[in-house]
């Protein structure tokens, strides 16, 4: 009873629509981390790599569920 709600509520939010938008998006988020590794690489830094995903994962939190640039 309690999955027929989740799912209810879970159907009206995600569509394959929204999806497939979203894919793109996080895509997009990868080329930038990638950019953003490349460039501590070209100079020679370590990298907090908690630091990094954190970052990684708020933009595409942002990006998908709330449709904010950042």
């Amino acid at each position: 009873e309690e999955w027929k709600k989740v799912r209810t509520v879970l159907n009206a939010t995600v569509t394959a629509s929204r999806v497939n938008r979203c894919s793109g998006i996080v895509s997009g988020c990868a080329k930038e981390l990638v950019r953003v590794l490349e460039g501590h690489h070209e100079r020679d830094e370590l990298v907090d790599i908690m630091d990094v995903a954190e970052g990684y994962s708020l933009d595409v939190i942002t990006k998908c569920a709330l449709a904010w640039k950042v």
